[in-house]
């Protein structure tokens, strides 16, 4: 441990004490709003500690069996989906005609098929997405979801790297696209995410628990609301003579 951080931390609580009992010598404690949030602060302190203590003497049930269950019926929460690493070319139709665009893409996929001039730097010279000018057409490996679709589908559909699509159209104009690596989708081995899955169902099981006892209370139909007591913990508010003022009064 930083021993400057320990020395700060050490030196924090011991200002907070000698501070807490300097107000306790001016009888502070003993003014209404601060015996009031003092009593609010050690409510809240006692009711995390008896949730904590709910939860270390809970007994709980053998969640294994519904582990193993949950991990059947839940295949996308525990699989890893696949994913392709591609590059592509834009040409876009913001500043030519469809046809003008599709013809421009073609006559560079025969370059790159033709191994005339490098993917990379084709894209760099002549794609009007405006990060290939520093990623030369290189975006990486995505998910399917994380492209829209028609790319996504053709990206995919690629299943020798180096291939290069056909032309595709999205919204944002004709691409090509070039499979560098894909890796398939899989579902996670069960003793790689069994102990994970039964850490989900205990803290369920603990929240289920503390649920029950509080709704428990609510329910209570001894309990009332006392409106006077309630509108008594408002602060009032003072004119600067000292008085009251009349629109802030509890």
């Amino acid at each position: 441990l930083d021993q400057k951080r320990i020395d700060a931390t050490f030196q924090s609580l011991y200002i907070n004490r000698a501070l807490a009992n300097e107000a306790r010598k001016m009888e502070l404690d003993k003014d209404p709003l601060v015996a009031r949030q003092l009593a609010l602060q050690a409510d809240s302190l006692l009711a995390k500690e008896w949730a904590i203590k709910v939860k270390r003497d809970a007994k709980l049930p053998d969640f294994e069996p519904r582990a193993l269950e949950k991990y059947r019926v839940e295949d996308k929460q525990y699989s890893v989906e696949p994913q392709v690493h591609a590059m592509h070319i834009l040409i876009d139709t913001k500043t030519r005609s469809r046809d003008e665009a599709l013809k421009k893409l073609k006559e560079l996929r025969a370059k790159a098929m033709s191994g005339q001039k490098d993917f990379g730097a084709l894209a760099e010279e002549f794609s009007d997405d405006p990060s290939a000018k520093t990623n030369k057409g290189d975006i990486g490996f995505f998910t399917p979801d994380k492209m829209v679709k028609s790319f996504s589908d053709a990206a995919f559909a690629l299943t020798a790297n180096g291939q290069i699509s056909e032309p595709i159209e999205t919204k944002f104009g004709f691409h090509i696209i070039k499979l560098i690596e894909k890796k398939e989708g899989y579902k996670k081995p069960l003793d790689k995410v069994k102990a994970d899955i039964i850490k989900e169902l205990e803290q369920e099981y603990y929240d289920n628990l503390i649920r029950e006892q509080v709704n428990a209370i609510k329910s209570d139909k001894a309990i009332t609301t006392n409106t006077e007591a309630i509108l008594g913990l408002r602060p009032i508010l003072l004119n600067p003579d000292g008085t009251v003022r009349p629109d802030k009064k509890p």
